[in-house]
């Protein structure tokens, strides 16, 4: 497909060993890409470990130094880390830190506290710069996927040729807004999905 179509983005997500994160390093070192957002899925919501340590290693030795942003949430950053981060104030701390060892933009995702307002932080690494994210919790079961779809909407928007500040701002007022309007769905009984087409069903046009 790259042959035929160009390539204004990738977005990566979870992978599932050391020897899937070597073939994909190969594949992009031979078609580069200027927008790649990684998604390092390597913590599940309740906790438990995804990725074993040999693709950890590899994904931030083989993978990290191809992309152009990383978008973990708290429990990866603690990994990638190896410290804790158990406030608001750490995580910017923590997305430069990220920046600065793997000399990538961080977008650091800070759902995993507990206050009513969250605030995610970017770091661009090319600006040196640090952008506030912010969103009101919204309490709903449905958020599942909320990281694959966020990573995925700033994808779109760098894919526009937007700065990544711009890029980050719109995925995440998109973010919110799909979260928010997705919330009084009662699909079965775990967790729903978020509204993904929130700014284009009819129902929604008044909103």
């Amino acid at each position: 497909m790259s042959e035929d179509i160009e390539i204004n983005a990738i977005k990566i997500g979870m992978l599932h060993s050391a020897e899937v994160v070597n073939m994909l390093a190969v594949w992009l070192k031979d078609h580069p890409c200027t927008n790649i957002v990684l998604d390092p899925v390597m913590v599940s919501t309740s906790g438990h470990r995804l990725l074993d340590e040999n693709a950890i290693i590899s994904m931030t030795q083989n993978l990290f130094p191809l992309v152009r942003v990383i978008t973990p949430n708290i429990p990866e950053a603690e990994v990638l880390l190896g410290q804790k981060i158990q406030q608001q104030e750490d995580i910017a701390i923590a997305a430069k830190k990220l920046a600065n060892k793997y000399h990538t933009s961080v977008w650091l995702k800070a759902g995993h506290l507990h206050a009513d307002v969250l605030v995610d932080i970017c770091y661009d690494v090319e600006t040196k710069k640090i952008y506030e994210l912010p969103g009101v919790r919204i309490r709903t079961k449905n958020t599942h996927g909320t990281g694959c779809t966020l990573s995925s909407a700033l994808a779109s928007m760098l894919a526009k040729g937007l700065s990544l500040e711009d890029s980050a701002r719109k995925a995440k007022e998109y973010m919110n807004q799909a979260i928010r309007h997705g919330a009084d769905f009662e699909i079965g009984l775990g967790q729903g999905p978020v509204h993904h087409f929130w700014n284009l069903w009819s129902e929604n046009k008044q909103d």
